[in-house]
């Protein structure tokens, strides 16, 4: 009898043999069984491969697939060509999920809300070094029993949040496929894919579900090291998205709410701006400047504080605000 999975879990593996098999081991316990789970192997150079091989050898939901060293967003890629699940869920190798009737509770949410093109669930943050949780306020209850992907997403952007990650999010694979919709190998990789994953879902949900655990801390990982190349990356991309956004055709309210969400990703290169001196900062000082129309899109209430302290200390001054700020949120 052949085997037709619901769920499509791709996880792209770089050497994590220190976390892949808890990984592993939290899809396959869950009490949904109608899955499968891709171990899309980016040219690890650890134990990882005997690992994931010895995985798939215990259950034959998992499948690994070798490639070399070509990054996460080719992995991730490759993976929704290859599932066949109706829905996929995109997992970090370092992560894990909460608990074993989480899928369950999803899937039936989808079903309940007629199979939308995007769920979004609740990640809680797991602090490795100190082996605790910190759990996240929960969508606001308007936005959870909306069926307006607008009001949803304003919502979202008003209590201080929005769900740029890959991973806080189970999808309808086809409408990722008849939509074009591909990660692009660009820092940070999930922001420009978010928006275009918003601007062509016609339904989306949230369900206050604390489901993914997300590990911070992690030595190596690409959101703990900063890079001249990271920051310009970055910036580019504030910079082509907010362009397209403003020349789009698409309800004003929508571009609104996406200028918004980028208002906050000017905020956190504000902060990265302040890690260059002298000659390189005031370079770039100036670029970040060119972006500072964004602040008048705050409907994110990080994004007002930020505008005012603005307002009161300059951008110089700010920038440096931002980055101790940052400092202390990252190690807390």
């Amino acid at each position: 009898m052949s085997f037709s999975p619901i769920v499509s879990f791709i996880v792209a593996v770089y050497n994590a043999e220190k976390y892949i098999e808890k990984c592993v081991n939290s899809i396959i316990n869950q009490s949904y069984r109608d899955i499968e789970v891709l171990l899309m192997l980016d040219g690890p150079t650890d134990r990882s491969p005997e690992i994931c091989a010895a995985l798939a050898a215990s259950d034959n939901r998992i499948k690994v697939i070798n490639n070399d060293n070509k990054g996460c967003a080719h992995e991730r890629n490759e993976g929704v060509g290859l599932a066949t699940g109706e829905y996929v869920i995109f997992v970090d190798h370092d992560d894990f999920f909460l608990c074993d009737d989480g899928l369950t509770k999803i899937m039936k949410a989808i079903h309940s809300a007629d199979n939308p093109d995007v769920l979004i669930y609740k990640p809680v943050s797991y602090y490795q070094k100190s082996e605790q949780f910190k759990y996240h306020p929960d969508f606001p209850a308007k936005s959870v029993v909306s069926s307006d992907k607008l009001s949803i997403l304003e919502g979202i952007i008003r209590s201080g949040s929005f769900p740029v990650s890959a991973w806080d999010k189970i999808i309808r694979r086809d409408f990722l496929v008849q939509n074009n919709i591909f990660f692009a190998d660009v820092y940070p990789g999930d922001v420009s894919w978010a928006i275009d994953l918003f601007i062509k879902a016609d339904m989306i949900k949230v369900l206050n579900v604390n489901f993914y655990a997300y590990r911070r801390q992690v030595e190596g990982a690409d959101t703990a090291t900063f890079t001249e190349k990271k920051y310009l990356m970055f910036y580019s991309l504030i910079d082509t998205k907010a362009g397209e956004i403003r020349k789009g055709e698409m309800p004003e309210k929508l571009k609104t709410l996406l200028l918004s969400f980028l208002a906050y990703q000017l905020v956190l290169l504000w902060g990265l701006t302040a890690n260059f001196r002298k000659f390189k900062f005031r370079l770039y000082l100036h670029h970040v400047r060119e972006l500072k129309w964004l602040l008048k899109y705050d409907l994110n209430p990080k994004v007002r504080k930020v505008k005012y302290l603005n307002y009161l200390i300059g951008t110089r001054f700010t920038c440096f605000v931002l980055k101790r700020y940052m400092r202390f949120v990252n190690k807390s």
